[in-house]
């Protein structure tokens, strides 16, 4: 390690932090006498109003260079044109084997369809339209229903239990 030398290079006389204090407070006591009566810095008569006429008289006056910025707006255009195209000749003209039936809808659908419909019809009105006479017993029952899907129907449909007329033999 490096020795500290003993002088920072800085000389200060001697008592000149002893007598600080009171030179200081004999010169804050008049502080008027302390304070220059003028600024120190002139400036001529008129200078600021021919300022600008000057600085623009040293100021060069050539044109500034333009640069013209390329618009990419034509290219933008032309490929939204291309990609629309495609996309209408993809959806419209590429044939699909997808024909809904009544097959695909699902039972609650088409149930959810008539019940949200206001179609004013009754049982009687009902019951004129379907061929009764076409229908067959042994084809209103090839389909099991299950006994949870038929006690959730008769809770569902059936506002007095009462009205079902059999009887309990438990």
């Amino acid at each position: 390690m490096k020795k500290k030398p003993e002088n920072s290079g800085f000389k200060v006389p001697e008592n000149y932090f002893e007598s600080l204090e009171a030179r200081l407070k004999a010169r804050m006591e008049d502080p008027v006498e302390n304070i220059p009566g003028e600024s120190g810095f002139a400036v001529p008569e008129g200078y600021f109003e021919s300022f600008d006429a000057r600085l623009k008289s040293r100021m060069p006056q050539t044109e500034p260079k333009v640069i013209r910025l390329e618009t990419y707006r034509k290219y933008w255009v032309s490929a939204v044109s291309v990609a629309a195209i495609l996309l209408l000749t993809f959806t419209l003209f590429i044939p699909t084997d997808d024909e809904l039936s009544f097959d695909d809808l699902a039972k609650g659908d088409i149930e959810a369809y008539f019940e949200g419909k206001d179609l004013e019809l009754d049982e009687y009105e009902i019951a004129q339209v379907i061929p009764v006479d076409e229908l067959e017993v042994h084809e209103l029952l090839e389909e099991n229903i299950d006994r949870e899907e038929l006690i959730d129907y008769l809770d569902d449909s059936m506002e007095d239990i009462d009205d079902l007329n059999f009887s309990i033999d438990e």
